[in-house]
């Protein structure tokens, strides 16, 4: 979704088809709550909500789970744009792929399209350090702070070199205790 919104914006969009396997629809997007989510517990499972979030946000982060954003009205109108269905293909490959294919088509007509066999962050589709430094700094920031989160990754790039994994635990210690 996210290389999709790089292409099309959200004023533009006039729906969302999210194609992918059986499991993924029945456990995401076949009950009416993950339709209108009303707790965290439902929105980290809720396809309609989590794509809607990442439209609108440019991503999925802590705050996209925060209350006030689960109940943002302004998030239906998004939501009520997509459908989800089962691609027969996508269910005959999995579990050893997890297919997914997003299409967005344009208030003006036009066809977007993205698919991917393993999300992001798969072993099959890694993220690259910089990706995964960027998501910790996204998600420790707040807790650790920059410099905490400076001490953290440097002991987590040199782990292998370390005979003990002590100097992680310790700055872990320090940054949450600064």
């Amino acid at each position: 979704m996210l290389e999709l919104r790089q292409q099309v914006g959200i004023a533009h969009i006039e729906s969302v088809r999210v194609a992918t396997y059986a499991e993924a629809v029945r456990r995401t997007a076949a009950e009416a709550e993950k339709w209108d989510p009303a707790t965290r517990e439902t929105a980290d499972h809720s396809i309609p909500y989590l794509v809607a979030a990442a439209l609108a946000d440019g991503g999925v982060t802590p705050a996209t789970f925060a209350r006030s954003r689960i109940q943002d009205p302004a998030l239906r109108p998004l939501m009520k744009k997509l459908t989800v269905v089962e691609e027969p293909e996508f269910t005959r490959r999995y579990p050893a792929e997890s297919c997914t294919r997003v299409e967005v088509t344009t208030t003006d007509g036009r066809r977007v399209v993205a698919e991917t066999s393993h999300p992001k962050g798969h072993r099959r589709n890694p993220l690259t350090d910089g990706e995964v430094e960027r998501k910790f700094r996204g998600l420790a920031s707040g807790a650790l702070g920059a410099r905490g989160c400076d001490r953290v990754l440097a002991e987590v790039w040199n782990l292998e070199k370390a005979a003990t994994p002590d100097g992680l635990f310790e700055s872990l210690e320090r940054a949450t205790t600064a």
